[in-house]
Protein backbone atom coordinates (compact mmCIF):
# COMPACT_ATOMS: atom_id res chain seq x y z
CA UNK A 1 0.00 0.00 0.00
CA UNK A 2 1.36 3.13 -0.83
CA UNK A 3 0.19 6.50 1.17
CA UNK A 4 0.50 9.46 -0.99
CA UNK A 5 0.73 12.82 1.10
CA UNK A 6 -1.39 15.79 -0.68
CA UNK A 7 -0.33 19.33 -0.12
CA UNK A 8 -3.31 22.01 -0.30
CA UNK A 9 -1.92 25.23 -1.65
CA UNK A 10 -5.31 27.40 -0.89
CA UNK A 11 -7.80 27.39 1.74
CA UNK A 12 -10.16 26.93 -1.32
CA UNK A 13 -9.33 22.91 -1.34
CA UNK A 14 -9.79 22.78 2.17
CA UNK A 15 -12.54 24.41 2.16
CA UNK A 16 -14.39 22.13 -0.68
CA UNK A 17 -13.12 18.99 1.27
CA UNK A 18 -14.67 20.38 4.63
CA UNK A 19 -18.33 20.82 1.94
CA UNK A 20 -18.49 16.97 1.61
CA UNK A 21 -18.97 16.39 5.53
CA UNK A 22 -21.26 18.97 6.14
CA UNK A 23 -24.60 17.41 5.68
CA UNK A 24 -22.88 14.42 8.11
CA UNK A 25 -20.98 16.43 10.27
CA UNK A 26 -21.84 20.28 10.12
CA UNK A 27 -19.14 22.40 9.37
CA UNK A 28 -15.41 21.19 9.73
CA UNK A 29 -13.84 24.97 9.14
CA UNK A 30 -15.94 27.56 10.14
CA UNK A 31 -18.27 28.28 13.08
CA UNK A 32 -21.48 26.20 12.91
CA UNK A 33 -24.57 28.89 12.94
CA UNK A 34 -26.54 26.93 15.65
CA UNK A 35 -30.31 26.61 15.52
CA UNK A 36 -30.76 29.55 12.81
CA UNK A 37 -33.90 30.95 12.82
CA UNK A 38 -36.70 29.04 10.64
CA UNK A 39 -37.30 31.75 7.76
CA UNK A 40 -33.47 32.35 7.37
CA UNK A 41 -32.74 28.65 7.08
CA UNK A 42 -35.40 28.21 4.72
CA UNK A 43 -34.40 31.60 2.42
CA UNK A 44 -30.94 29.94 2.37
CA UNK A 45 -32.14 26.68 1.36
CA UNK A 46 -33.99 28.05 -1.33
CA UNK A 47 -30.93 30.19 -2.74
CA UNK A 48 -28.79 26.78 -2.11
CA UNK A 49 -31.76 25.33 -4.68
CA UNK A 50 -31.67 27.91 -6.73
CA UNK A 51 -28.22 27.39 -7.61
CA UNK A 52 -28.51 23.83 -8.51
CA UNK A 53 -31.00 25.09 -10.65
CA UNK A 54 -28.90 26.88 -12.49
CA UNK A 55 -26.32 24.35 -12.92
CA UNK A 56 -28.71 21.82 -14.36
CA UNK A 57 -29.79 24.37 -16.83
CA UNK A 58 -25.80 24.15 -18.26
CA UNK A 59 -24.53 27.18 -16.26
CA UNK A 60 -20.86 27.32 -15.62
CA UNK A 61 -20.03 26.76 -11.55
CA UNK A 62 -18.34 30.17 -10.68
CA UNK A 63 -21.65 31.82 -12.51
CA UNK A 64 -24.09 29.08 -11.15
CA UNK A 65 -22.78 30.89 -7.45
CA UNK A 66 -23.16 33.77 -8.26
CA UNK A 67 -26.76 33.51 -7.97
CA UNK A 68 -26.63 33.67 -4.27
CA UNK A 69 -27.15 37.71 -4.70
CA UNK A 70 -30.36 37.09 -5.77
CA UNK A 71 -31.14 36.35 -2.25
CA UNK A 72 -27.89 37.82 0.17
CA UNK A 73 -29.24 40.74 1.08
CA UNK A 74 -32.38 39.54 2.38
CA UNK A 75 -30.01 36.87 4.39
CA UNK A 76 -28.11 39.51 5.73
CA UNK A 77 -30.85 41.31 7.27
CA UNK A 78 -32.18 38.23 8.33
CA UNK A 79 -29.11 37.51 10.50
CA UNK A 80 -28.67 41.25 11.35
CA UNK A 81 -32.15 40.98 13.19
CA UNK A 82 -31.19 37.91 14.69
CA UNK A 83 -28.07 39.01 16.10
CA UNK A 84 -29.59 42.54 17.68
CA UNK A 85 -30.13 42.07 21.16
CA UNK A 86 -33.21 42.54 23.89
CA UNK A 87 -36.40 40.43 22.90
CA UNK A 88 -37.85 43.72 20.82
CA UNK A 89 -40.17 43.11 17.38
CA UNK A 90 -37.37 42.72 15.59
CA UNK A 91 -37.00 39.08 16.37
CA UNK A 92 -37.52 36.56 13.53
CA UNK A 93 -37.75 33.26 15.18
CA UNK A 94 -41.31 33.64 14.91
CA UNK A 95 -41.81 33.96 11.50
CA UNK A 96 -43.07 31.07 9.89
CA UNK A 97 -41.97 30.45 6.26
CA UNK A 98 -45.16 30.99 4.10
CA UNK A 99 -45.78 28.15 1.45
CA UNK A 100 -49.23 28.40 -1.06
CA UNK A 101 -49.64 24.77 -2.21
CA UNK A 102 -53.12 24.13 -3.00
CA UNK A 103 -53.16 21.89 -5.52
CA UNK A 104 -51.88 19.07 -3.81
CA UNK A 105 -55.17 18.98 -1.44
CA UNK A 106 -56.84 18.18 -4.89
CA UNK A 107 -58.71 14.59 -5.27
CA UNK A 108 -61.30 15.35 -8.12
CA UNK A 109 -59.18 13.61 -10.67
CA UNK A 110 -59.51 10.53 -12.42
CA UNK A 111 -56.03 9.09 -12.70
CA UNK A 112 -56.55 5.22 -12.76
CA UNK A 113 -58.36 3.31 -15.64
CA UNK A 114 -62.00 3.05 -16.04
CA UNK A 115 -63.94 0.17 -13.71
CA UNK A 116 -64.08 -1.64 -17.10
CA UNK A 117 -60.16 -1.49 -17.26
CA UNK A 118 -57.78 -4.00 -16.40
CA UNK A 119 -56.45 -3.87 -13.30
CA UNK A 120 -58.50 -0.51 -12.25
CA UNK A 121 -59.00 0.19 -8.58
CA UNK A 122 -61.62 2.91 -9.41
CA UNK A 123 -65.62 1.57 -9.20
CA UNK A 124 -66.47 5.63 -9.50
CA UNK A 125 -65.17 7.61 -11.58
CA UNK A 126 -63.80 11.23 -10.85
CA UNK A 127 -64.47 14.32 -13.44
CA UNK A 128 -61.06 16.10 -12.67
CA UNK A 129 -58.44 16.41 -15.82
CA UNK A 130 -55.11 16.20 -15.53
CA UNK A 131 -53.11 19.19 -17.10
CA UNK A 132 -49.88 17.91 -17.53
CA UNK A 133 -49.41 13.86 -17.24
CA UNK A 134 -50.16 11.28 -14.63
CA UNK A 135 -49.30 7.68 -14.74
CA UNK A 136 -51.10 5.01 -12.94
CA UNK A 137 -50.31 1.10 -12.48
CA UNK A 138 -53.07 -0.83 -11.02
CA UNK A 139 -53.71 -4.47 -10.64
CA UNK A 140 -57.15 -6.34 -10.11
CA UNK A 141 -60.49 -6.42 -11.33
CA UNK A 142 -64.12 -5.18 -11.13
CA UNK A 143 -66.09 -5.95 -13.59
CA UNK A 144 -64.14 -8.12 -15.81
CA UNK A 145 -63.90 -11.75 -14.91
CA UNK A 146 -60.26 -11.97 -15.23
CA UNK A 147 -57.58 -9.92 -12.99
CA UNK A 148 -55.37 -8.22 -15.37
CA UNK A 149 -52.57 -5.23 -14.74
CA UNK A 150 -52.91 -1.82 -16.26
CA UNK A 151 -50.68 1.12 -17.17
CA UNK A 152 -53.07 3.98 -17.33
CA UNK A 153 -51.39 7.74 -18.93
CA UNK A 154 -53.93 10.46 -18.97
CA UNK A 155 -53.03 14.19 -20.25
CA UNK A 156 -54.53 16.91 -21.83
CA UNK A 157 -54.29 19.28 -24.74
CA UNK A 158 -53.27 22.39 -22.54
CA UNK A 159 -49.96 20.31 -21.47
CA UNK A 160 -48.34 20.56 -25.24
CA UNK A 161 -49.75 24.38 -25.03
CA UNK A 162 -47.23 24.48 -22.04
CA UNK A 163 -44.59 23.58 -24.42
CA UNK A 164 -45.55 26.47 -27.07
CA UNK A 165 -46.40 29.00 -24.91
CA UNK A 166 -45.06 30.56 -21.88
CA UNK A 167 -47.11 29.01 -18.76
CA UNK A 168 -48.32 32.39 -17.59
CA UNK A 169 -51.99 33.85 -16.26
CA UNK A 170 -52.83 35.33 -19.45
CA UNK A 171 -51.64 32.02 -21.80
CA UNK A 172 -53.42 30.14 -18.49
CA UNK A 173 -57.06 31.93 -19.41
CA UNK A 174 -56.55 32.81 -23.23
CA UNK A 175 -56.29 28.70 -23.84
CA UNK A 176 -58.76 27.24 -20.90
CA UNK A 177 -60.30 25.22 -23.53
CA UNK A 178 -57.74 22.99 -23.71
CA UNK A 179 -58.05 22.49 -19.46
CA UNK A 180 -61.69 21.10 -20.33
CA UNK A 181 -60.29 18.67 -22.44
CA UNK A 182 -58.14 15.57 -21.20
CA UNK A 183 -57.65 12.18 -22.44
CA UNK A 184 -56.29 9.09 -21.40
CA UNK A 185 -55.27 5.31 -22.89
CA UNK A 186 -54.63 2.36 -20.66
CA UNK A 187 -52.35 -0.52 -21.78
CA UNK A 188 -52.68 -4.52 -20.40
CA UNK A 189 -49.65 -5.56 -19.14
CA UNK A 190 -50.43 -9.28 -19.32
CA UNK A 191 -47.39 -9.88 -21.83
CA UNK A 192 -44.54 -11.59 -21.76
CA UNK A 193 -42.75 -8.70 -20.90
CA UNK A 194 -44.69 -6.49 -18.65
CA UNK A 195 -42.51 -3.19 -18.67
CA UNK A 196 -43.64 0.39 -19.59
CA UNK A 197 -40.59 0.40 -21.87
CA UNK A 198 -42.54 -2.68 -23.54
CA UNK A 199 -45.87 -1.70 -24.11
CA UNK A 200 -47.56 -1.04 -27.67
CA UNK A 201 -50.48 -0.54 -29.57
CA UNK A 202 -51.46 -3.73 -29.53
CA UNK A 203 -51.78 -3.43 -25.73
CA UNK A 204 -54.01 -0.78 -25.81
CA UNK A 205 -57.14 -2.20 -23.52
CA UNK A 206 -59.16 1.20 -23.52
CA UNK A 207 -58.91 4.62 -24.42
CA UNK A 208 -60.95 7.59 -23.45
CA UNK A 209 -61.78 11.55 -24.12
CA UNK A 210 -63.19 13.88 -21.51
CA UNK A 211 -64.61 16.93 -21.73
CA UNK A 212 -65.00 19.35 -18.91
CA UNK A 213 -68.68 20.79 -18.98
CA UNK A 214 -69.26 22.65 -15.42
CA UNK A 215 -66.49 23.89 -12.88
CA UNK A 216 -63.47 24.18 -11.94
CA UNK A 217 -60.63 23.74 -9.48
CA UNK A 218 -57.79 25.23 -10.12
CA UNK A 219 -56.49 27.83 -7.98
CA UNK A 220 -55.02 29.83 -11.31
CA UNK A 221 -58.65 30.35 -12.36
CA UNK A 222 -60.03 34.42 -12.76
CA UNK A 223 -62.80 33.49 -9.86
CA UNK A 224 -59.92 32.01 -7.97
CA UNK A 225 -57.61 34.65 -8.70
CA UNK A 226 -59.94 37.67 -7.95
CA UNK A 227 -60.22 36.33 -4.69
CA UNK A 228 -56.78 35.99 -4.20
CA UNK A 229 -55.90 39.63 -5.61
CA UNK A 230 -58.20 40.67 -3.08
CA UNK A 231 -57.59 38.67 0.40
CA UNK A 232 -54.09 37.55 -0.09
CA UNK A 233 -51.93 39.49 -2.33
CA UNK A 234 -52.39 42.64 -0.40
CA UNK A 235 -50.53 40.99 2.76
CA UNK A 236 -48.05 39.77 0.66
CA UNK A 237 -47.15 42.98 -0.79
CA UNK A 238 -47.29 44.91 2.87
CA UNK A 239 -44.45 41.64 4.01
CA UNK A 240 -42.51 42.36 0.70
CA UNK A 241 -42.59 46.26 1.75
CA UNK A 242 -41.49 45.81 4.87
CA UNK A 243 -38.87 43.33 4.08
CA UNK A 244 -37.41 45.43 1.47
CA UNK A 245 -37.02 48.75 4.11
CA UNK A 246 -35.42 46.03 6.18
CA UNK A 247 -32.96 45.29 4.63
CA UNK A 248 -31.94 48.73 3.35
CA UNK A 249 -32.00 50.14 6.72
CA UNK A 250 -29.56 47.06 7.63
CA UNK A 251 -26.81 47.01 4.79
CA UNK A 252 -27.20 51.14 3.74
CA UNK A 253 -27.38 52.21 7.03
CA UNK A 254 -23.84 50.67 8.10
CA UNK A 255 -20.70 50.66 5.57
CA UNK A 256 -19.02 48.72 7.38
CA UNK A 257 -21.42 45.85 7.71
CA UNK A 258 -22.14 46.69 3.94
CA UNK A 259 -18.33 45.60 3.26
CA UNK A 260 -17.98 43.08 5.32
CA UNK A 261 -21.32 41.24 3.93
CA UNK A 262 -19.95 41.95 0.84
CA UNK A 263 -16.29 40.34 1.30
CA UNK A 264 -18.05 36.96 2.87
CA UNK A 265 -20.56 37.17 -0.41
CA UNK A 266 -17.95 36.99 -3.05
CA UNK A 267 -15.52 34.45 -0.89
CA UNK A 268 -18.55 32.57 0.09
CA UNK A 269 -19.59 32.21 -4.04
CA UNK A 270 -15.94 31.22 -4.53
CA UNK A 271 -16.28 28.12 -1.81
CA UNK A 272 -19.63 27.19 -3.77
CA UNK A 273 -18.02 27.12 -6.74
CA UNK A 274 -15.48 24.87 -5.78
CA UNK A 275 -18.24 22.32 -3.60
CA UNK A 276 -19.86 22.31 -7.13
CA UNK A 277 -16.62 21.57 -9.10
CA UNK A 278 -16.06 18.22 -6.49
CA UNK A 279 -19.33 17.12 -5.92
CA UNK A 280 -20.71 15.49 -8.98
CA UNK A 281 -22.77 12.78 -8.47
CA UNK A 282 -23.61 13.46 -5.17
CA UNK A 283 -27.77 13.80 -4.78
CA UNK A 284 -29.16 17.04 -5.02
CA UNK A 285 -30.68 17.61 -1.83
CA UNK A 286 -27.81 16.80 -0.08
CA UNK A 287 -26.01 19.32 -2.51
CA UNK A 288 -28.37 21.71 -1.11
CA UNK A 289 -27.92 20.72 2.32
CA UNK A 290 -24.30 21.28 2.27
CA UNK A 291 -24.78 24.77 0.21
CA UNK A 292 -27.27 25.74 3.22
CA UNK A 293 -24.86 24.76 5.84
CA UNK A 294 -21.83 26.71 4.03
CA UNK A 295 -23.87 29.66 3.38
CA UNK A 296 -25.31 29.65 7.14
CA UNK A 297 -21.82 29.30 8.69
CA UNK A 298 -20.22 32.12 6.47
CA UNK A 299 -23.64 34.25 7.86
CA UNK A 300 -22.68 33.22 11.19
CA UNK A 301 -18.73 34.40 11.06
CA UNK A 302 -18.91 37.24 9.13
CA UNK A 303 -22.57 39.04 10.67
CA UNK A 304 -24.25 37.35 13.27
CA UNK A 305 -20.96 37.19 15.52
CA UNK A 306 -19.70 40.69 14.30
CA UNK A 307 -22.86 42.24 15.70
CA UNK A 308 -23.84 40.48 18.73
CA UNK A 309 -19.86 40.77 19.88
CA UNK A 310 -20.38 44.53 18.83
CA UNK A 311 -17.18 43.99 16.37
CA UNK A 312 -19.45 45.93 13.71
CA UNK A 313 -21.42 48.60 15.89
CA UNK A 314 -24.70 49.75 14.20
CA UNK A 315 -25.02 53.61 14.53
CA UNK A 316 -28.45 54.35 17.01
CA UNK A 317 -30.87 55.48 13.85
CA UNK A 318 -29.61 52.38 11.88
CA UNK A 319 -30.56 50.43 14.95
CA UNK A 320 -34.27 51.76 15.42
CA UNK A 321 -34.68 51.63 11.79
CA UNK A 322 -34.26 47.75 11.55
CA UNK A 323 -36.27 47.34 15.04
CA UNK A 324 -39.12 49.08 13.15
CA UNK A 325 -38.40 47.59 9.94
CA UNK A 326 -38.54 44.36 11.55
CA UNK A 327 -41.66 44.99 14.09
CA UNK A 328 -43.82 46.41 10.42
CA UNK A 329 -42.22 42.62 8.84
CA UNK A 330 -43.74 40.72 12.03
CA UNK A 331 -47.17 42.43 11.87
CA UNK A 332 -47.29 42.08 8.14
CA UNK A 333 -46.55 37.55 8.91
CA UNK A 334 -49.42 38.00 11.14
CA UNK A 335 -51.55 39.58 8.51
CA UNK A 336 -50.44 36.76 6.46
CA UNK A 337 -51.26 34.22 8.45
CA UNK A 338 -55.22 35.39 9.11
CA UNK A 339 -55.22 36.11 5.27
CA UNK A 340 -53.77 32.52 4.72
CA UNK A 341 -56.85 31.37 7.50
CA UNK A 342 -59.22 33.15 5.03
CA UNK A 343 -57.84 31.50 1.85
CA UNK A 344 -58.26 28.35 3.65
CA UNK A 345 -62.13 29.32 3.80
CA UNK A 346 -61.75 30.42 -0.14
CA UNK A 347 -60.18 27.03 -1.20
CA UNK A 348 -62.67 24.95 0.67
CA UNK A 349 -65.40 26.40 -1.00
CA UNK A 350 -63.35 26.13 -4.54
CA UNK A 351 -62.38 22.17 -3.59
CA UNK A 352 -66.41 22.11 -3.22
CA UNK A 353 -66.99 23.20 -6.36
CA UNK A 354 -69.64 21.28 -8.27
CA UNK A 355 -67.78 19.60 -11.36
CA UNK A 356 -69.60 17.66 -14.50
CA UNK A 357 -67.48 16.28 -17.20
CA UNK A 358 -68.54 14.21 -20.33
CA UNK A 359 -66.57 10.87 -20.88
CA UNK A 360 -66.52 8.50 -24.32
CA UNK A 361 -64.39 5.59 -23.47
CA UNK A 362 -63.33 2.30 -26.30
CA UNK A 363 -62.77 -0.82 -25.11
CA UNK A 364 -60.76 -2.65 -27.01
CA UNK A 365 -61.40 -6.31 -27.95
CA UNK A 366 -59.99 -8.55 -24.86
CA UNK A 367 -62.96 -10.94 -24.20
CA UNK A 368 -66.02 -10.99 -26.80
CA UNK A 369 -66.53 -8.02 -28.75
CA UNK A 370 -65.52 -4.67 -28.15
CA UNK A 371 -67.32 -1.36 -27.00
CA UNK A 372 -68.19 1.60 -25.91
CA UNK A 373 -69.51 3.60 -23.22
CA UNK A 374 -70.37 7.24 -22.78
CA UNK A 375 -70.52 8.51 -18.89
CA UNK A 376 -71.62 11.71 -17.46
CA UNK A 377 -69.33 12.02 -14.28
CA UNK A 378 -70.26 14.48 -11.61
CA UNK A 379 -68.54 15.36 -7.92
CA UNK A 380 -70.13 17.83 -5.74
CA UNK A 381 -69.96 18.45 -1.82
CA UNK A 382 -72.75 17.03 0.33
CA UNK A 383 -71.63 18.25 4.21
CA UNK A 384 -69.22 16.15 5.30
CA UNK A 385 -68.73 14.17 2.66
CA UNK A 386 -67.62 14.57 -1.52
CA UNK A 387 -69.95 12.90 -3.81
CA UNK A 388 -69.25 11.57 -7.16
CA UNK A 389 -72.32 10.10 -9.21
CA UNK A 390 -71.71 8.64 -12.55
CA UNK A 391 -74.21 7.42 -15.02
CA UNK A 392 -73.07 5.66 -18.03
CA UNK A 393 -74.81 3.47 -20.99
CA UNK A 394 -72.26 1.24 -23.08
CA UNK A 395 -72.83 -0.43 -27.18
CA UNK A 396 -71.18 -3.25 -28.75
CA UNK A 397 -69.31 -2.09 -32.00
CA UNK A 398 -70.35 -4.99 -33.07
CA UNK A 399 -72.37 -7.17 -31.63
CA UNK A 400 -72.48 -11.25 -31.63
CA UNK A 401 -75.59 -12.72 -31.51
CA UNK A 402 -74.17 -16.05 -30.51
CA UNK A 403 -73.36 -14.38 -27.48
CA UNK A 404 -76.92 -13.54 -26.86
CA UNK A 405 -75.39 -9.47 -27.37
CA UNK A 406 -77.48 -6.88 -28.92
CA UNK A 407 -76.28 -3.29 -29.60
CA UNK A 408 -76.81 -2.28 -26.18
CA UNK A 409 -74.48 -4.12 -23.61
CA UNK A 410 -75.43 -2.51 -20.42
CA UNK A 411 -76.47 0.73 -18.57
CA UNK A 412 -76.49 1.91 -15.04
CA UNK A 413 -75.02 4.15 -12.56
CA UNK A 414 -72.31 4.59 -9.76
CA UNK A 415 -72.13 6.67 -6.62
CA UNK A 416 -69.75 6.96 -4.18
CA UNK A 417 -69.17 8.61 -0.64
CA UNK A 418 -65.71 10.00 -0.03
CA UNK A 419 -63.87 11.76 3.07
CA UNK A 420 -60.65 12.33 4.24
CA UNK A 421 -57.99 11.99 7.35
CA UNK A 422 -54.75 13.92 8.44
CA UNK A 423 -51.82 12.00 6.45
CA UNK A 424 -49.33 10.87 8.50
CA UNK A 425 -47.43 10.42 5.78
CA UNK A 426 -46.60 13.96 5.04
CA UNK A 427 -43.95 15.75 4.88
CA UNK A 428 -42.13 16.81 8.00
CA UNK A 429 -41.99 20.75 6.55
CA UNK A 430 -44.94 22.82 7.54
CA UNK A 431 -47.30 23.14 4.62
CA UNK A 432 -50.27 24.88 4.38
CA UNK A 433 -52.03 22.31 2.22
CA UNK A 434 -51.38 18.71 2.22
CA UNK A 435 -52.46 15.79 0.67
CA UNK A 436 -54.61 13.46 2.34
CA UNK A 437 -55.93 10.44 3.11
CA UNK A 438 -59.06 9.82 0.92
CA UNK A 439 -61.06 7.18 2.17
CA UNK A 440 -64.10 6.27 0.05
CA UNK A 441 -67.37 3.65 -0.41
CA UNK A 442 -69.08 3.06 -3.43
CA UNK A 443 -72.31 1.60 -4.87
CA UNK A 444 -73.03 0.27 -8.68
CA UNK A 445 -76.19 -1.07 -10.21
CA UNK A 446 -76.33 -1.63 -13.78
CA UNK A 447 -78.13 -4.61 -16.45
CA UNK A 448 -75.95 -6.77 -18.20
CA UNK A 449 -78.33 -6.93 -21.48
CA UNK A 450 -76.67 -10.07 -22.93
CA UNK A 451 -77.35 -12.04 -19.33
CA UNK A 452 -80.75 -10.13 -18.32
CA UNK A 453 -79.06 -9.66 -15.14
CA UNK A 454 -78.95 -6.72 -12.96
CA UNK A 455 -75.26 -6.70 -11.50
CA UNK A 456 -74.42 -4.86 -7.80
CA UNK A 457 -71.13 -4.23 -6.97
CA UNK A 458 -70.29 -2.46 -3.79
CA UNK A 459 -66.58 -0.88 -2.89
CA UNK A 460 -64.13 0.27 -0.41
CA UNK A 461 -61.25 2.17 -1.02
CA UNK A 462 -58.23 3.84 0.44
CA UNK A 463 -55.78 6.32 -1.30
CA UNK A 464 -52.73 7.02 0.61
CA UNK A 465 -50.30 9.79 -0.19
CA UNK A 466 -46.86 8.55 0.20
CA UNK A 467 -45.54 11.36 -1.05
CA UNK A 468 -45.66 14.34 -3.08
CA UNK A 469 -47.82 13.71 -6.08
CA UNK A 470 -47.65 9.96 -5.43
CA UNK A 471 -50.51 7.84 -4.17
CA UNK A 472 -51.20 4.07 -3.65
CA UNK A 473 -54.62 3.52 -3.88
CA UNK A 474 -56.14 -0.01 -2.27
CA UNK A 475 -59.32 -1.50 -2.81
CA UNK A 476 -61.74 -4.00 -1.76
CA UNK A 477 -64.67 -4.95 -3.92
CA UNK A 478 -67.51 -7.22 -3.90
CA UNK A 479 -69.66 -7.78 -6.98
CA UNK A 480 -72.96 -10.21 -7.32
CA UNK A 481 -70.88 -11.22 -10.82
CA UNK A 482 -69.03 -10.08 -13.30
CA UNK A 483 -69.10 -9.94 -17.19
CA UNK A 484 -68.82 -13.24 -18.07
CA UNK A 485 -68.93 -15.53 -14.70
CA UNK A 486 -72.76 -15.68 -12.49
CA UNK A 487 -71.03 -15.77 -9.76
CA UNK A 488 -70.56 -13.40 -6.92
CA UNK A 489 -67.51 -12.85 -5.43
CA UNK A 490 -64.74 -10.17 -3.47
CA UNK A 491 -61.65 -8.89 -5.01
CA UNK A 492 -58.65 -7.09 -3.71
CA UNK A 493 -57.10 -4.14 -6.04
CA UNK A 494 -54.08 -2.26 -5.41
CA UNK A 495 -52.19 0.26 -7.06
CA UNK A 496 -49.74 3.63 -7.35
CA UNK A 497 -50.68 6.91 -9.09
CA UNK A 498 -47.74 9.56 -10.23
CA UNK A 499 -49.56 13.29 -10.92
CA UNK A 500 -47.41 15.59 -12.07
CA UNK A 501 -49.59 18.77 -11.60
CA UNK A 502 -48.61 18.33 -7.65
CA UNK A 503 -45.08 18.18 -8.56
CA UNK A 504 -45.46 21.03 -10.87
CA UNK A 505 -46.77 23.05 -7.76
CA UNK A 506 -44.60 22.35 -5.27
CA UNK A 507 -41.59 23.59 -7.39
CA UNK A 508 -43.70 26.83 -8.16
CA UNK A 509 -45.78 27.12 -4.92
CA UNK A 510 -43.17 29.62 -3.29
CA UNK A 511 -43.80 32.97 -2.89
CA UNK A 512 -40.07 33.73 -1.90
CA UNK A 513 -39.47 35.43 1.71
Amino acid sequence: MVIRWVSFKTPLLLMTLACWFLPAAGSLWAQEYENPPEVLRDAASRGAADILSELERGTPDTAAAQSLDEVWPRLVFYTVADALPGDDPHEVRGLQAYRYLAELGRTDKQLGASSSGPGSTSLAEKPGIPELLALALEHGAIEQSVSGTGLTLSTSPYAFVRVLEPDNAANFEQYGLWRRIGGSVTFDMRSEDPTVANVDINQVAEWSVRVRVIGDRSTRTRKFTKRWSEVVQPKIQARLNALTKGTSAAIDGSPELRDAADSASEALQGQIAGYLQNSDGVPREQRIEAITALTLSTLKTSVFDPISESRIKLSEETFRAITVAMSGLVKAHEDLFTAQQDLGGILDELNRSPLLTVAFTHHTKVQGSAYSDAKLLFETHVAPFDAVVNGFISWYDHPDPAFNQESVRDFGGTVELAGSVKNPFGRSKKLDVVEPILISAAYQLSRLEEASDAIHIAQVKVSIPVTTGVTLPLSVTYASRTDLIDEDEVRGNFGFSLDLDKLYALAHAFTGL
